[in-house]
């Protein structure tokens, strides 16, 4: 069992989970049980207010794993975020995949629907590399 709470942190870093499956899929979790991904077992809300969040209680399906954070505190990248929950550079889409440990297509197709923005910094270093 786990336990994801998604309080959000300080300077409103949205908090994440990210479920990764044995074949590579990657999905966000948004708060509902995945069928033959995860089940979620139990809930607690606490209202207040801004700070209101849920602590869920999370059985995993065999070989599934759950990534989960919060946005990078100085630069509000999700990226940001996976790189300190995994302790892993994730400074392009490869170390990204590389730290999740996920294919380069699920990782970009995920975080290209979860975090715009942080897609677009992505997007941009690997312009900058290409122009060398």
């Amino acid at each position: 069992m786990i336990t994801y709470c998604n309080k959000q942190g300080s300077r409103d870093r949205k908090a994440f989970a990210v479920v990764i499956s044995p074949t590579g899929d990657v999905a966000e979790f948004s708060g509902v049980s995945i069928p033959k991904v995860l089940a979620v077992t139990a809930e607690k809300f606490v209202k207040e207010g801004k700070w209101s969040n849920t602590t869920y209680t999370l059985t995993l399906a065999d070989g599934v794993r759950l990534i989960q954070g919060r946005a990078g505190f100085e630069s509000g990248l999700l990226s940001d975020g996976v790189a300190s929950a995994t302790s892993k550079p994730c400074n392009t889409w490869e170390e990204l995949a590389l730290a999740m440990g996920a294919p380069l297509p699920s990782v970009e197709k995920w975080l290209r629907r979860a975090a715009p923005r942080s897609a677009l910094t992505l997007d941009e270093r690997a312009a900058a590399l290409a122009a060398l």
